[in-house]
């Protein structure tokens, strides 16, 4: 075999590698998603472009404050994006507009100044819930156009899809997530 076909040869291979490698990661590892709607305003806009990963549920606890993408839990085939508020094993109350984890306000810098958190069919205003061991209580950032926890309730783990990575699209918007 002459040098220049020894050459070709190692770059298709080299390139079918990294293609499989690309898949790989932006299929198993990681995921683009596109923000439709506008329940995570200010924070998400819709139609930005969104890279999540979904390595990370396995080896991290899953924290409050956390923008994961759960799977709607009347229908998995909806995605939604969402904060992570409250914790297993944790007291969760909306009361006077404001929402409290095990009886203290909880403090929410990443909503509209002006925002008020009502309580909905499944987590009414001013009852106290206990979050099941296996369960989050997951909140859109625009609490008046958001369909969350307060719909269907405290959101079991395995529903947990992946966290926000970071918004790629459009580029003026690009931004790690925080």
């Amino acid at each position: 075999m002459n040098k220049l076909s020894r050459i070709l040869l190692d770059l298709l291979f080299i390139s079918v590698i990294g293609i499989f490698v690309l898949f790989f990661s932006l299929f198993v590892l990681m995921q683009p998603l596109v923000v439709t709607g506008n329940s995570m305003l200010p924070n998400f806009h819709d139609s930005e472009q969104i890279l999540i990963e979904k390595v990370s549920l396995k080896y991290r606890e899953i924290k409050r404050g956390d923008v994961v993408i759960v799977k709607h839990p009347e229908n998995h085939n909806v995605l939604l994006l969402k904060r992570v508020v409250g914790l297993p094993g944790e007291t969760f109350e909306i009361s006077n507009g404001r929402v409290f984890i095990n009886g203290e306000g909880l403090d929410e810098p990443y909503l509209f100044e002006q925002n008020v958190t009502l309580g909905k069919e499944s987590i009414p205003d001013d009852e106290t819930l206990l979050i099941p061991n296996d369960g989050y209580v997951v909140l859109g950032d625009n609490r008046d156009d958001s369909l969350d926890s307060r719909n269907w309730g405290p959101l079991k783990k395995n529903l947990i899809v992946g966290r926000n990575l970071l918004v790629y699209a459009p580029i003026t918007n690009f931004r790690l997530a925080h």
